[in-house]
């Protein structure tokens, strides 16, 4: 498979945090990719999310505004 991404991806596996609605929704998530570009999270319903939400990553200390990029039947990819 031909990667395409500007920058390529880190494999990982960190748990992670969505927030939405003004932070009052949050959904716990997998980090399975990483880069400072976007990161591939899945959820157990992501059809739930937002198109933007608030993302925090503790392991990487990473806390930002994310916008989905796409969904899939069990992930979504952030970027």
């Amino acid at each position: 498979m031909t990667e395409r991404r500007r920058r390529p991806r880190d494999r990982v596996y960190y748990g992670g945090m969505v927030a939405f609605n003004g932070r009052q929704s949050t959904l716990a998530c997998v980090v399975r990719n990483f880069s400072a570009l976007g990161v591939r999270i899945e959820f157990e319903n992501p059809a739930l999310i937002p198109d933007e939400v608030d993302i925090t990553v503790a392991r990487k200390g990473l806390s930002c505004r994310a916008r989905l990029a796409w969904r899939a039947l069990n992930y979504g990819k952030l970027g």
